[in-house]
């Protein structure tokens, strides 16, 4: 009985992992699922612009552990993701920043690390350059590059997949935040949070994901484990709000006030 669960639950773990993938076909991780442990060396990737505009910025949050992101768990029956009272360091290795912004000047002549109080990296900013043209196929592709590392599952849990949603902003136009509407920016904002990255009457455009898998077979699962579990690790709508907007050298490049 123990194995058919464990079967079902890898299933679910799969076909979510593929779904979250599909609802954000536009901009996606060119390696959306890594095993924990070993450093991955990684690139967001974006193959349009806003409407038939191009990209010329863009700005992307971090999940960041000190600041306490909301944690949520898969419920396999109603197939949604639900609140949980459990943390994050009961089944994760926190003691590393997970992400961290890489130079690359291949698409944008300009970019840069936003950091918190604590001097943490809480999110990445690029821009100028030539940007990325729009491209009805889908044919012109472009690309950040970012450093991730993935920590390693606590070996009690049974956590078996961890997703990592990052906010993102495509800009093609520098406005205000009144001034968002279809062509001027494209957003990418995490599932029923409340933030004031909004397109009005607009809808879902779908998650960033990067997903971090449990190594099953050198940290197996407890054999007390009933099921897989499945948890997400989003930013709050205070971390969006906050770390969200573009300063450069100490003066807010956008969205404009």
């Amino acid at each position: 009985m123990m194995k058919i669960k464990l079967s079902i639950s890898l299933l679910v773990i799969v076909l979510l992992g593929g779904i979250a993938q599909t609802v954000s076909a536009h901009n996606s991780f060119m390696s959306p699922r890594v095993k924990e442990g070993p450093t991955s060396w990684n690139a967001i990737v974006f193959g349009h612009g806003c409407g038939e505009n191009t990209i010329i910025g863009s700005s992307v949050v971090f999940p960041n552990f000190s600041e306490s992101p909301t944690l949520q768990i898969f419920n396999q029956s109603s197939g949604v993701f639900d609140p949980t009272e459990d943390t994050i360091e009961m089944l994760y290795d926190t003691t590393m920043a997970p992400f961290s912004y890489v130079i690359d000047r291949s698409v944008f002549s300009a970019g840069g690390v936003k950091v918190n109080d604590s001097d943490e990296a809480v999110g990445m900013w690029v821009g100028g350059g030539e940007g990325v043209p729009h491209s009805g196929s889908g044919a012109i592709k472009g690309f950040i590059s970012v450093r991730f590392q993935p920590g390693t599952f606590v070996s009690d849990s049974c956590a078996a997949q961890i997703q990592f949603v990052l906010p993102m902003v495509d800009v093609c136009k520098i406005t205000t935040i009144s001034g968002f509407k279809d062509g001027v920016v494209s957003l990418w904002m995490p599932d029923g949070v409340d933030t004031d990255y909004v397109i009005p009457g607009s809808g879902h455009t779908g998650e960033l994901v990067l997903t971090v898998e449990r190594d099953l077979i050198s940290n197996k699962l407890p054999e007390s484990c009933k099921d897989q579990k499945i948890y997400k690790v989003v930013p709050t709508a205070k971390q969006i709000n906050t770390y969200m907007p573009v300063v450069i050298n100490g003066k807010r490049a956008w969205p404009r006030k």
